[in-house]
């Protein structure tokens, strides 16, 4: 471990010099700090514009390019900065194609901020590897990601270093600054396959992050100075792999949307996070003698959107002409929500409860369900618009019908309050069905099996255990992820021929939704 070997060097050379009646000469050029300053952001979700904060416009592209130019100014070879990934999926804005590419209007618009490198992230997936292949190819920024490969054909186990990478990407990259070389290897999530659409997610695989950064590592650390991780796996992976890897300086993640107003420092390994959308710049200012850490310090930065006469003329263009698209698309009002709902991850929640009543009246089914990492978004009181649909439902899955009995679906509630309480996924979000869970059940349960349940009714009826339901929602959760959600696959499915987003839609425009109302 570096800073141990450089702790035992000094040791040694103490104790010799006690032994000699003097202390060492110490070269003062080969001890003198070195000044490296990260700049990093991730996931971004296409939110390219500044929003207004304490009265003042701040994040997006234009504001987070300045702030950024202005450190680069004032050390300009010091500086590396650097992207965790999720650039895609959640603001309208990164709905938009170009060259048939999804999300290119946008993509090219957050390159020209002037990255060093990027970690590819699991909605950077949502459009499949093709198009991610695509976007990569107008990347100025190095793409990094070690443990994302291409699946063999005889489906066998990657090999780190030998098996092809699933995009045209490096699994590390060496930067020097200031005589330092820094060592960036990119590492995304292994939950990848179950985070992304099977359609999407097929002929690739992914390797746990720590069994690839182990095999990687004595290459990586032989042409580096010092190491860092770019990491799309979110702040929990992040601190385990930092107690793995205590030879690391800094893990730079992205993910779980975290917002670290200071980076942890987990044993001597610094773990950052700049938290999502543009709205904040992590900043780490690492102070680097003899091949190690000897002072660091780390905050987020706020960037506030300069005038447009300070914005680069070719950055503001290209935001003016993706903020033209949104706009015409935000001046398309659907509805009118008559109050604000809110959206919930691990609870049910009353947006949660709406798309998927949506589901059930578009599919004509008795019972609908959506999954909470699907809803992106809440939704405030007032026009609800077309990029406001956008927002909230960005991801192109299917609506489906499938069958239950009630046997099933009272394993599926049973299922559903387990995660709920031990939190291990996002639930469903569930109509149709009303459910009173007993006091027995445990607060956190090791099975579904514990889960007591004192009532349980469809639509007000007794759920009858050998009675056919007929139910509907993605198929995100009945095809791809039916084990995770369900507790257990579902063999038939019948497609409804509508996006989730456009069933929403029609929902609204038909005025089958309680609290938003149509124009008609």
């Amino acid at each position: 471990m570096k800073r141990k070997r450089a702790f035992a060097g000094f040791v040694t050379l103490a104790l010799l010099a006690a032994i000699g009646g003097c202390m060492p000469q110490v070269d003062s050029a080969s001890s003198a700090p070195t000044h490296l300053t990260i700049l990093h952001t991730n996931d971004w979700h296409g939110y390219a514009f500044a929003r207004s904060e304490d009265g003042q416009p701040s994040g997006g592209v234009a504001a987070c390019a300045a702030e950024i130019n202005r450190i680069r100014d004032a050390q300009p070879d010091n500086v590396l900065v650097l992207d965790a990934g999720d650039l895609l999926s959640g603001h309208a804005a990164v709905r938009f194609e170009a060259e048939g590419i999804r999300g290119l209007p946008f993509v090219e618009l957050w390159d020209r901020i002037g990255y060093d490198a990027w970690v590819v992230g699991n909605h950077d997936l949502d459009h499949g590897g093709k198009n991610l292949r695509r976007l990569i190819h107008h990347i100025h920024a190095a793409t990094l990601c070690a443990n994302l490969f291409l699946r063999a054909e005889d489906g066998s186990a990657p090999v780190p270093g030998e098996s092809p990478l699933a995009v045209d990407a490096k699994p590390y990259q060496v930067f020097e600054r200031a005589g330092i070389r820094v060592g960036v290897i990119g590492l995304t999530t292994a939950e990848m396959p179950d985070l992304v659409a099977e359609k999407s997610f097929a002929g690739l695989a992914v390797l746990p992050p720590s069994e690839v950064l182990r095999a990687w590592w004595p290459e990586f650390s032989a042409k580096s100075d010092i190491q860092i991780v770019l990491s799309h796996a979110g702040i929990e992976a992040d601190r385990a792999l930092a107690a793995a890897f205590p030879e690391l300086e800094a893990i730079v993640g992205g993910h779980s949307h975290t917002f670290l107003e200071h980076a942890e420092q987990v044993g001597p390994v610094l773990v950052a996070q700049a938290g999502c959308n543009g709205k904040k710049i992590g900043r780490i200012d690492l102070e680097i003698a003899d091949g190690r850490v000897v002072s660091s310090s780390s905050e987020l930065l706020t960037p506030h959107r300069p005038a447009d006469a300070a914005i680069d003329p070719a950055l503001l263009a290209a935001e003016q002409a993706l903020s033209a698209r949104v706009q015409a698309l935000e001046k398309e009002v659907i509805a009118t929500v008559s109050s604000a709902l809110g959206r919930s991850y691990y609870a049910p929640s009353p947006l949660g409860h709406m798309v998927a009543a949506a589901f059930q009246y578009v599919a004509g089914s008795e019972i609908g369900f959506a999954n909470s990492g699907g809803i992106r978004t809440d939704l405030e009181s007032g026009p609800f618009t077309q990029a406001g649909l956008l927002a909230l439902l960005p991801f192109d899955n299917e609506l489906v019908r499938f069958d239950l009995t009630g046997a099933q679906l009272e394993a599926v509630i049973r299922h559903n309050v387990a995660a709920q309480r031990n939190e291990s996924h996002g639930i469903l979000q569930i109509s149709g069905m009303q459910w009173k869970v007993g006091e027995a059940t445990p607060a956190k349960p090791q099975s579904d099996a514990e889960v007591v349940l004192l009532e349980l009714t469809v639509d007000g009826a007794p759920l009858d255990p050998t009675r056919v339901y007929s139910c509907a929602g993605s198929d995100y959760i009945t095809a791809s992820r039916a084990e995770k959600y369900f507790g257990f696959l579902i063999e038939e499915r019948r497609g409804v021929g509508l996006y989730v987003r456009d069933a929403f839609e029609k929902a609204v425009r038909d005025g089958a939704l309680p609290g938003i109302v149509p124009l008609h």
